[in-house]
């Protein structure tokens, strides 16, 4: 029958220990397992905002949601209404540590997405200047205005305006109001020199006359063979209302009429001053409702001469009862 061996011949120091017989070891244990603990949950879990920061987080950005952005450039207005302006918010960034206080973010607005706005906003009212086109005679005079000259436009410093929305957005509450300036870029004329056109009429000397040119569409004033204004453009009756041909002589010079009559497209009624009759109801006198003076066969007046405002006026103060109007093609 086996015996249970014990052994006897271990000193007490060689006998297996506890840590209840070493309470210094159960201290260092408990410490390193809660720096430990705490090293994990720091780098093993990236640090969030408490419900309550959330919250506050949340509130600020819904206060940002809530805005628009009016840019003005010239004479138009460019709105970002509210929910257009929370696309332009940067996502909330994470807290850079778990277990320490810190400032709760603000909202903050993408830079690139408010010049992308800025940039279409811009490109709306932005025009590159585009040179008309006319033939000249060999002193450089007009002898036909064929095509009008379209101004161009830039913004000054569009930079600035995204600059100057971001810093409103970040810094101020309530909605934002910012101007730009723009800068007209004046078209010219390519012009193309012709042969100079022969008068049609021979006047006594000093002799006061207006040439209507129905070709190239043009009016001058002369005295005697002097040339002392234009030719200038000049809107002309329409192909089915055409200007009357002939030599004549300002009969009636009225300051202001309201010109009715049924024409080629109706009834019409066009206010105008500085009219100077001629023939019946043919007329020099402005178009201030025109837009353009270069004529062309289905734009054309009731068959009075049309004239730019500062031309006609120009003619009303020169001219006189009898002065001779040639109108020829």
């Amino acid at each position: 029958m086996p015996f249970p061996y014990h052994p006897t011949h271990l000193t007490p120091q060689h006998r297996r220990g506890s840590l209840t017989s070493h309470p210094g070891s159960l201290a260092l244990g408990a410490a390193l397992l809660l720096v430990f603990g705490a090293s994990w949950l720091t780098f093993s879990h990236p640090p969030v905002w408490s419900p309550e920061q959330s919250a506050q987080i949340s509130a600020a950005r819904q206060a940002a949601c809530q805005r628009s952005v009016t840019l003005r450039l010239g004479s138009k207005s460019f709105l970002a209404k509210p929910d257009q302006v929370c696309s332009w918010l940067q996502p909330v960034p994470q807290p850079t540590k778990q277990l320490s206080p810190q400032p709760l973010p603000k909202p903050q607005f993408n830079v690139n997405a408010i010049t992308q706005w800025v940039h279409s906003c811009t490109s709306q009212v932005e025009k590159t200047a585009v040179n008309g086109k006319r033939q000249v005679d060999s002193a450089g005079r007009l002898v036909s205005l064929l095509k009008d000259p379209v101004n161009g436009a830039t913004v000054d410093h569009p930079n600035s305006l995204v600059t100057q929305i971001k810093t409103a957005l970040h810094s101020s509450t309530g909605n934002v109001k910012v101007a730009g300036k723009l800068s007209p870029h004046h078209a010219g004329f390519d012009d193309t020199v012709v042969a100079d056109p022969p008068l049609t009429y021979h006047p006594q000397p000093n002799e006061k006359w207006v040439d209507v040119n129905l070709t190239t569409h043009t009016l001058a004033a002369y005295e005697g063979d002097k040339l002392v204004m234009g030719p200038v453009p000049v809107v002309h009756g329409h192909r089915l209302a055409p200007t009357v041909q002939g030599v004549f002589k300002i009969y009636s010079r009225v300051p202001f009429q309201d010109m009715t009559g049924i024409g080629f497209d109706g009834p019409y009624s066009e206010p105008a001053n500085y009219i100077q009759y001629f023939h019946k109801g043919f007329a020099l006198h402005p178009a201030p409702w025109r837009t353009s003076f270069v004529y062309t066969p289905d734009t054309g007046s009731h068959g009075c001469v049309n004239m730019r405002p500062d031309d006609a006026k120009w003619m009303w103060d020169w001219a006189d009862t009898n002065t001779t109007v040639v109108t020829h093609p």
